[in-house]
């Protein structure tokens, strides 16, 4: 299931912390994948889940709450 969101910022057991804007998520058992846009077309970043220190995101609010 793919879940769009307005703001991601995802940091791993290295210290390196990443941000993405207006991108979409696709959870998995072992992996979370981030589509974002970007200059040269759709990129696709995968981070494995026993990697993530913390993730901390905010959601799209859903147009049939309003």
């Amino acid at each position: 299931m793919t879940e769009k969101f307005l703001w991601i910022k995802l940091k791993d057991i290295c210290g390196e912390t990443y941000e993405f804007e207006d991108c979409e998520v696709k959870e998995g058992p072992f992996a979370i994948t981030v589509y974002y846009i970007a200059p040269i077309g759709t990129v696709r970043k995968m981070f494995f889940k026993r990697n993530i220190v913390s993730f901390e995101y905010l959601r799209e609010l859903d147009k049939r709450k309003e």
